[in-house]
């Protein structure tokens, strides 16, 4: 027993520090049941908080290891994690619920995703690099609505950007793209290519000798 704080425990000892197996009662609520060692919580246990719990490896008082937690603050704070902890942080690999049914399953460090991973949400299905929580890297989005379609490639700090294909319905775009936008677009160019035998971004085309020539209806403007 702990006068000053009215903690309690109930277990084994060595050397005057816990050390076995016991359960330590705090005086605000939580409780923990496990293995200790030297008095510290270290070994395999579970620790009970006020809105949840941690179930898991512990190494000198921290989270390490294999373990789960459920948490529930709302509104935006709750939480299933199940997979690798280091220092009490998130790290290796490991699977989360979000309090918005969003559920991302791959690579964590210092409690962010990172690395590669596949995070399934309101958007869509990604499946890719991640950086301190965000799409970053090489990565595939199946977006939700289907005429958002699906893209490949580039991706910084949640956006499309560099390199990558957009396709939706039997359109094809290969371009370059700068925080979601594609650049051609944005300089005032275009792309097409025909597939599957249709004519696209263009009313009449005629190729010969790998050039062509493109007759437009109408014409708002002339560039280059």
């Amino acid at each position: 027993v702990d006068p000053w704080k009215g903690d309690v425990y109930d277990g084994e000892w060595k050397n005057d520090k816990k050390h076995g197996k016991g359960i330590y009662k705090y005086h605000n609520g939580k409780e923990y049941n496990g293995e200790w060692n030297c008095g510290d919580k270290h070994g395999w246990g579970i620790m009970k908080y006020t809105d949840g719990y941690y179930e898991g490896e512990w190494k000198h008082d921290k989270r390490d290891g294999k373990g789960k937690i459920v948490l529930k603050k709302p509104p935006r704070h709750d939480y299933i994690y199940e997979g690798d902890w280091k220092d009490d942080q998130r790290h290796g690999k490991g699977r989360c619920e979000f309090h918005d049914g969003s559920i991302y399953d791959g690579e964590w460090s210092n409690d962010y995703l990172n690395g590669w991973g596949t995070l399934k949400d309101f958007e869509g299905f990604y499946e890719g690099e991640f950086k301190d929580g965000k799409r970053e890297g090489r990565g595939k989005m199946t977006y939700a609505k289907k005429w958002e379609g699906v893209y490949e490639g580039q991706w910084k700090n949640d956006k499309k950007h560099g390199r990558g294909v957009l396709i939706r319905y039997d359109e094809r775009i290969e371009d370059e793209w700068e925080n979601d936008k594609r650049v051609s677009y944005d300089n005032g160019g275009f792309n097409f290519e025909i597939k599957a035998g249709k004519f696209l971004d263009m009313d009449e085309i005629e190729i010969v000798n790998n050039e062509f020539s493109i007759i437009f209806n109408t014409c708002d403007r002339i560039v280059n």
